[in-house]
């Protein structure tokens, strides 16, 4: 650690580690070169990625000061920071570890000149080591030339190659390295070490202030020490939030806090008057939409997970953000952030800046954020769904007016000019109703639902059908989810009883609901089944009988021949009953005189009432 001196240094050359285990936020590295100089499996080359300011020539300092230290006959871990090696290293003044700067020496001159001289052996130290900041900066040429010595270089030479723009290095130099990569610092390790700073330095900060800075470094533990040395010399005692703001031009939390209240209330006015303050203060506005994006961002977050482990922020900060994410949709902040990191780029002056700033806040406080082609097509959808399923459950209701039941039929007979009859099944229950021609005409009327009682297993389809069509009536989007479920009732216990898969989440996500048990209440008693409560069952279901293959499916066609069948449709009453009844032609018989004058059945047409799914007219 650095000692006192009268020499003035800046905090992040006098803060610089001196060893691996004082390197902030890089575990993950420097336990693996420790590892390497222990046993000595040393690669010949390294090639350290990050961006600015996290260690990249630190480590490689240190690494250097650790295979070469005079405190040990053999590369240590820890070096001593106290012979002459580690000393010069740390200065940067050691002949046999030259430090390059890849963006002044990029030419196949220079490329030329470290081949030469990494053939000589170190003058005083057991590895030469050449350390390339920024190498992404050689040219082509440059590269090439140095591909033969990075591959093979002689025993007592060691590479370490630094740059912040990985894509640039050919894959040709990475595949002849071993590559690590740095990370950015998080904040609270560069708290902990502002914490530190701030203490050996003898001044005061405040929490709030350091996690400031933290964040302003944007992971970079150099920046932090920057900023950090200049609210030293700004302030005269403690560092405060407000000396952060002042100094590095950041948007008072208020005037955030004010923008997004305008933003929540559409108050046009007030969102204009903030802009104006912020641009005429001389504050950078991309700086300043930069902050606004960081505080959505904090608010999209809570809004979606309600966790405060994400922020490094004050206990009432973190209260005023939860209040006003409960005032926006998930929506609405996801579109804030998409269209401010669009409205952050490619502007050139300040004018366009704040003009199109000015737009961006008038539109959402006018037409909203939540009103996009997404939300418009969601809706759309869901619009659609509710139609087709109510169009569906009003010809699933036309259908079973007639259901196909042997013991709710019976055989009509109708005599024709013809002397022949037909037989007709309809249901008992009917009504007349007088056709313009006065004639009275049979009308059937649809039966009342089956109730099931006591017997739990025995479910009524027909009913399950009714409940879902009323449902659709008062809510459709209820009936989506409800669409595979069975319902009976017991009318015993007086009791709803729902059958539905274990599988059926959004059957089940959808009952779990109050609403939806009260709906389904409501809906039972207006149908005449008195109802107290609801059972939910969940088991599988064996399908009902009408969706098993009919044996008779397919075979309706061949019982009468079409010839014939074409000829009995020719009588009008013929044609209204099939018409009338959804009915078909499946049996012709002749009627014949016996010989005590009743009339015998020789031909007779039966229509016969079917399944909705069988139903074909010839």
């Amino acid at each position: 650690m650095p000692k006192p001196n009268d020499t003035y240094h800046v905090l992040a050359r006098k803060w610089r580690p001196q060893q691996f285990d004082e390197v902030v936020g890089q575990e993950h590295i420097t336990r693996t070169l420790k590892n390497a100089v222990s046993s000595g499996r040393i690669h010949h080359a390294l090639l350290f990625i990050g961006s600015r300011g996290i260690g990249k020539t630190t480590t490689a300092r240190i690494l250097a000061k650790a295979l070469n230290c005079q405190s040990s006959d053999k590369p240590i871990p820890e070096p001593c920071d106290k012979c002459d090696n580690c000393i010069e290293i740390g200065k940067g003044s050691h002949l046999d570890v030259q430090e390059i700067d890849g963006a002044s020496n990029n030419s196949v001159d220079n490329i030329r000149e470290i081949r030469e001289a990494v053939r000589l052996a170190p003058a005083h130290a057991r590895y030469k080591v050449y350390i390339i900041d920024e190498v992404h900066q050689l040219s082509s040429a440059a590269f090439n030339a140095l591909l033969k010595t990075l591959e093979e270089p002689p025993s007592h030479a060691i590479f370490i190659l630094a740059t912040t723009e990985a894509h640039k290095i050919p894959a040709t130099i990475i595949s002849r390295c071993q590559r690590y990569d740095f990370r950015r610092v998080a904040v609270p390790d560069i708290v902990h070490l502002l914490e530190q700073i701030v203490k050996a330095e003898n001044r005061k900060a405040t929490k709030e202030a350091l996690f400031a800075i933290a964040r302003s470094a944007d992971g970079g533990v150099r920046d932090a020490e920057s900023i950090l040395d200049q609210l030293m010399t700004y302030c005269e005692g403690e560092i405060t939030y407000k000396d952060v703001q002042d100094v590095l031009g950041l948007i008072e939390t208020d005037k955030i806090d004010q923008l997004v209240y305008a933003l929540q209330h559409k108050d046009i006015s007030k969102v204009l008057s903030i802009i104006d303050e912020v641009s005429t203060s001389g504050k950078d506005l991309n700086q300043f939409v930069e902050e606004f994006i960081r505080h959505i961002r904090n608010l999209l977050i809570l809004k979606t997970t309600q966790q405060e482990n994400f922020f490094f922020l004050p206990e009432e900060d973190i209260k005023r953000l939860k209040e006003q994410a409960e005032n926006f949709t998930i929506v609405q902040l996801m579109k804030f952030v998409e269209q401010l990191a669009e409205l952050n780029q490619n502007f050139t002056s300040q004018l366009s800046h704040r003009t199109a700033l000015e737009a961006f806040f008038i539109k959402n406080c006018k037409v909203g954020a939540e009103l996009s082609i997404e939300a418009i097509l969601e809706k759309l959808i869901q619009l659609e769904d509710a139609i087709q399923f109510s169009k569906k459950a009003f010809v699933q209701e036309n259908r079973s007016t007639y259901p196909q039941q042997e013991n709710t039929t019976e055989k009509k007979t109708i005599k024709t000019p013809s002397s022949e009859k037909i037989e007709v099944r309809e249901p008992v229950k009917t009504t007349s109703s007088t056709l313009n021609s006065g004639t009275s005409i049979p009308t059937t009327e649809p039966l009342p639902s089956k109730t099931v009682s006591g017997n739990r297993g025995d479910v009524d389809k027909d009913f399950t059908k009714k409940v879902l069509r009323e449902l659709a009536y008062k809510r459709a989007t209820l009936t989506l989810s409800l669409k595979d479920v069975s319902i009976s009732h017991d009318a015993t216990t007086e009791a709803i009883i729902i059958q539905v898969k274990p599988s059926d989440n959004n059957a089940l996500s959808c009952l779990a609901e109050g609403d939806t048990k009260q709906y389904i209440l409501e809906t039972v008693n207006e149908l005449g089944f008195p109802s107290k409560q609801i059972q939910i069952i969940q088991q599988e279901m064996e399908p009902y009988e009408s969706s098993i293959q009919s044996p008779r499916r397919g075979l309706l066609k061949d019982l009468v021949p079409t010839e014939l069948a074409q000829e009995v449709k020719q009588d009008p009453k013929v044609q209204f009953l099939l018409n009338r009844f959804k009915g078909r032609i499946v049996k012709v018989a002749v009627m014949k005189e016996t010989e005590e004058g009743a009339p015998l059945a020789d031909k007779e047409i039966v229509e016969e009432e079917i399944n909705g799914d069988e139903l074909d007219i010839d």
